[in-house]
């Protein structure tokens, strides 16, 4: 690997830091602004395209919730002049406390999500294109809490689950886990 691929993960993996910083921060409008603004998030299953939807998705989030993003495992499979794509792991905890520190740490109260993220290289910097996170590990707690998000977004004709704004399907196709989704 040579150093302008070594200088294209590092401006990646400190996007996908800002990304949960601001998250975890409920600072929506500085999240959004790291999406191209044609961008897309597909959030547990949903898909949100564009900086408003983005926006408008994470405005829903319960006001006394509290959370804490952990990313790390980035690996990179694709690496060019303009696009990069990769894995990551992820462990989301989260507290219905308002963020009174500190929080009790609950392992119910914890998802281990995989960000399949794909970046663009803008005028701005490096974007993400497209993010899909995917739920990996969910405790039966987190399973019964994930209900009202899936149905407040349920699509009627069932034709854009789990594909991305773009129209594609998943690595692998119909990804069952897709089903599940969270608040977080």
């Amino acid at each position: 690997m040579d150093k302008d691929n070594y200088l294209v993960e590092a401006e990646c993996v400190k996007l996908c830091n800002a990304f949960c910083f601001h998250l975890d921060r409920r600072n929506y409008r500085a999240l959004a602004d790291l999406f191209t603004p044609e961008g897309a998030w597909i959030r547990h299953g949903i898909p949100l395209a564009g900086r408003s939807a983005i926006i408008a998705a994470l405005e829903e989030r319960p006001a006394d919730l509290f959370t804490r993003h952990v990313i790390a495992g980035h690996h990179f499979t694709h690496i060019s002049e303009d696009r990069a794509a990769s894995t990551a792991y992820n462990i989301s905890y989260y507290s219905r406390n308002g963020g009174i520190l500190p929080a009790l740490l609950v392992p119910d109260d914890a998802i281990h999500l995989d960000f399949s993220d794909s970046y663009e290289r803008t005028a701005a910097g490096w974007r993400f294109a497209e993010r899909n996170s995917v739920e990996v590990f969910l405790s039966t707690a987190a399973k019964a809490r994930v209900v009202t998000l899936r149905e407040k977004h349920a699509d009627p004709a069932g034709s854009r689950r789990g594909r991305s704004p773009h129209g594609r399907q998943p690595e692998g196709g119909h990804d069952e886990r897709l089903e599940i989704r969270t608040s977080l």
